[in-house]
């Protein structure tokens, strides 16, 4: 499988998938739970470093390393999704004033960008999973059987 291509992030200074403001994003999960998702749509997450929301990735090893979190119950997978961020902050603080309270000012979601002092790869926070549509599961690169030469 060959691996997405980076920077389809609307931070990055790429263009919109879409005129709809749509982005190619990836989360990282188990197969039962990615069968869940598409069941029943994301389930936000109660915390994490940007409060309430579904955490997402624009970076694909960053999704293959949450894919493959040791203790998860199954198959590693990686969503590909389509992303409709709408009205997004950034916050680049480990003190910014909306870190925590995003939504609350009005924002559809929220985004720490990568840190290349902690090897941080950036993060996003969507509050709606309506926002969230799954475009396709991947199994990450090192999780595939190996091929079998040509004879």
């Amino acid at each position: 499988m060959r691996e997405p291509s980076e920077g389809t992030c609307p931070q990055h200074g790429t263009k919109a998938e879409s005129n709809e403001g749509a982005y190619t994003m990836y989360h990282g999960t188990s197969l039962s739970a990615a069968r869940q998702i598409l069941r029943f749509g994301f389930r936000p997450s109660k915390l994490g470093k940007l409060g309430k929301g579904v955490y997402l990735t624009c970076n694909f090893r960053k999704a293959a390393f949450h894919a493959d979190v040791p203790n998860r119950q199954g198959q590693a997978v990686i969503l590909q999704l389509r992303v409709r961020i709408g009205k997004a902050v950034k916050t680049d603080q480990l003190c910014h004033p909306l870190r925590m309270k995003w939504h609350q000012a009005g924002y559809d979601s929220a985004w720490i960008p990568a840190n290349p002092l902690t090897l941080e790869s950036e993060e996003h926070c969507i509050w709606d999973p309506r926002r969230i549509t799954v475009l396709s599961i991947m199994i990450p690169p090192f999780m595939q059987p190996p091929t079998e030469p040509d004879k």
